[in-house]
């Protein structure tokens, strides 16, 4: 998502001023960190859309909650457009919309629309699964800019094991192949696959399937919990060293070398040094109007705020993210892609690889 950012960035360097403006917002964001307030607006926001799956993957709990875990007065129309028109208004750049699976929301194609007409790239994650051709034709129509499509083996058994049904791999390519048979041209909008890495899994197979469909890139994720929920892969440096290596030889793989080497440790569950600026850079709202820092926090339920009680606007501007700032900047629970590039890049490291 990051490179479509960086995308709309460019076309925004002809404004008058644009450039000396748009340094400055990047700047501020570790400010913002070290200050415990915003400086700016969000850079970049994701919006759970639904916690309703049609998959059950083995390593996440979004279709655990869709026998009603999670509950809540959703919010109106009239209070989607007002989230919209607020992100608008704090310069973010781009929202992601994700779930559970987004493409099980019937309005999902008239959302993206939404989201572009107010000046702000749309971002799709999805597991693939119900990208009909007709679907694709009316994403790409609507102004869609890059789709994440999950993909965790090259062979079916093992992707649909992981993914809790049988099917689920021939679906999934289907879908991959309507979306890059629909786009008007190539890398619009931009097809990445992310692939989650565990013990066992071959990413060289991975970028070879990914090269086959001629997608756009490939990025990959350690399964790993948040906080203390870890499961511990035995070859999890032999991954990090395999993947390293991908990264050199083939320049599909969308993920940072840096982001790569961090592998091992999060594959074992330690955790990294990097100062987390999520709090000042990004948030998720869900449905239910609840405010979160990001979506590791959206996984376990951390809201900081509700939009039934005040616009996003006022929210931003509050104590109660003046908190969350200072919270999340010492959180290093997680080693999410959308997340930890960013972090990386704040650092002077990392890419800008799609994401959540």
């Amino acid at each position: 998502m990051r490179r479509q950012y960086l995308a709309l960035a460019r076309r925004r360097l002809a404004r008058p001023g644009w450039l000396w403006r748009g340094a400055l917002r990047y700047l501020t964001i570790p400010r913002s960190t070290r200050r415990g307030r915003p400086l700016t607006g969000p850079l970049f926001a994701s919006y759970v859309v639904n916690y309703h799956c049609n998959l059950a993957c083995e390593f996440c709990g979004a279709w655990r909650s869709a026998d009603g875990a999670r509950q809540g007065q959703k919010l109106s129309p009239e209070q989607e457009e007002g989230l919209l028109d607020d992100l608008a208004r704090l310069g973010t750049l781009g929202v992601g919309i994700t779930g559970g699976e987004p493409l099980l929301r019937e309005d999902i194609v008239q959302l993206v629309a939404r989201i572009r007409q107010r000046g702000m790239v749309a971002h799709l994650n999805t597991n693939g699964t119900r990208l009909t051709l007709e679907m694709a034709r009316a994403l790409v129509a609507a102004g869609v800019a890059s789709v994440n499509t999950s993909l965790d083996a090259p062979d079916a058994a093992t992707h649909d094991r992981i993914r809790g049904r049988a099917g689920a791999f021939d679906q999934t390519i289907e879908g991959l192949r309507h979306l890059l048979e629909a786009r008007k041209a190539p890398g619009r909008p931009r097809v990445t696959v992310v692939s989650v890495v565990q013990a066992g899994s071959d990413p060289e197979a991975m970028v070879a399937l990914a090269e086959e469909l001629g997608v756009d890139a490939i990025g990959f994720l350690p399964r790993h919990g948040f906080g203390s929920e870890v499961a511990a892969s035995a070859d999890a440096f032999d991954l990090q060293r395999r993947l390293v290596e991908l990264k050199r030889r083939s320049p599909l793989v969308d993920s940072s070398k840096e982001y790569l080497g961090l592998f091992g440790d999060a594959l074992q569950g330690h955790p990294h040094d990097i100062r987390c600026h999520v709090g000042a850079s990004h948030l998720a709202v869900d449905l239910f109007g609840e405010v979160f820092a990001c979506m590791p926090y959206n996984e376990s339920g951390r809201s900081w705020a509700s939009l039934h009680d005040a616009p996003l606007r006022e929210l931003w501007a509050g104590t109660a993210h003046r908190r969350i700032i200072v919270e999340t900047s010492k959180c290093r629970d997680c080693t999410w892609n959308c997340h930890t590039e960013v972090n990386l890049l704040f650092r002077g490291r990392g890419t800008q690889s799609d994401a959540c």
